[in-house]
């Protein structure tokens, strides 16, 4: 009986994570017809630049030059990409170094996303984080949708591979290091893993890939983090490549409450009752959210609560944030903050114009 259970669970989730993938019309623009590979493109001084650092198949002889497996050589792949009137040109670059070379200087926010993204989607979602908060997006892509596996094949083998790309993002730490250690001046930059993106940085720190040492990051946001939460105070206090660390929940989370029923674990973007990590900032959004699970990209929610555009904002530039606002925050422990403001807006996605 508990196996059947578990079983009616997991589909139930899975369904509802390819569904809402699926919804491409209503939420991502971007396919592949809008997607060109070009060696000699020169940007122009409107395109909206991202980086893109992919652990994928290349192929760059074909159309779709990006196929939905993990390249088993784990190699990265180096891409500069300017979007400009709803087409994407994307330029392979040597490396990180080269890809970075002719971006503009703004704050740079590494962001690796989770369940179900193709690298379509995955561009998609770069060129609207980059747009909603002006920085320089260097989007670590991996494979977590292929349309020949079921939805419970698709989550498994996303979830098994998570220690092998765990690898090739310690790998990528050790580009960024270097990148900013050649760099004059102070170079903020910030670190955001959203849903299942968070179990690659969770492989990381546990299997001790990670061979940087410095304070690399200012800021690292574990969003809605589709991992366990018991435990994670142990992780979570190993990481040490950064100068804050921020955990953001809610309660209500439609998405993470049903990982939480496939898996009969409660997810640390829903619960953190358990211990906390003494190293770690928790933001709990559930009285001011209801089912959102991408709050951080959803535009009706970031419209109705200019707060939260606030707070993300001030996390992605490594700002001073200030949390004894009693019209903001509540401030119940020394670690643990809660967002008041009342919420007032409207249900589901409401995607962001991408046109120029």
């Amino acid at each position: 009986m508990n196996f059947l259970k578990k079983y009616l669970f997991t589909g139930l989730f899975l369904f509802y994570i390819l569904i809402s993938n699926a919804q491409s019309s209503g939420y991502t623009y971007c396919d592949w017809d809008r997607i060109k590979l070009d060696t000699k493109y020169i940007p122009n001084e409107i395109d909206t630049a991202i980086i893109f650092v992919s652990t994928r198949n290349y192929f760059p002889d074909k159309p779709e030059f990006f196929d939905y497996d993990l390249d088993t050589t784990h190699a990265l792949h180096y891409f500069a990409i300017y979007f400009n009137h709803n087409n994407w040109i994307c330029v392979p670059k040597q490396d990180l170094q080269d890809a970075l070379r002719d971006v503009s200087k703004r704050d740079i926010v590494v962001y690796t996303e989770g369940m179900g993204k193709t690298f379509p989607a995955n561009i998609d979602r770069a060129t609207r984080f980059t747009r909603l908060y002006n920085v320089v997006t260097i989007m670590f892509d991996w494979p977590t949708y292929r349309p020949y596996l079921s939805g419970g094949k698709n989550y498994k083998l996303a979830r098994r591979q998570s220690k092998t790309v765990a690898r090739s993002l310690s790998k990528l730490f050790s580009e960024l290091d270097k990148y900013k250690a050649s760099r004059e001046g102070t170079v903020k930059m910030s670190l955001l893993f959203h849903s299942l993106g968070n179990r690659i940085i969770k492989e990381a720190v546990t299997n001790d890939f990670i061979e940087v040492k410095d304070k690399l990051f200012d800021n690292i946001i574990l969003n809605a983090p589709c991992v366990k939460m018991r435990g994670h105070k142990k992780w979570l206090e190993k990481l040490n490549i950064q100068k804050q660390i921020f955990v953001t929940r809610n309660n209500h989370d439609r998405t993470l409450e049903l990982a939480r029923l496939a898996g009969f674990t409660k997810q640390l973007g829903m619960h953190n009752r358990w211990r906390k990590a003494d190293n770690a900032i928790y933001l709990n959004f559930s009285k001011v959210l209801e089912k959102e699970h991408n709050y951080f990209l959803m535009n009706n929610v970031l419209r109705s609560h200019p707060n939260i555009k606030a707070l993300y904002n001030d996390m992605f530039h490594a700002k001073p944030i200030l949390f004894d606002d009693e019209k903001k925050f509540k401030q119940r422990k020394k670690n643990v903050i809660t967002l008041i403001q009342p919420y007032f807006g409207e249900d589901g996605d409401v995607g962001i114009s991408l046109t120029l």
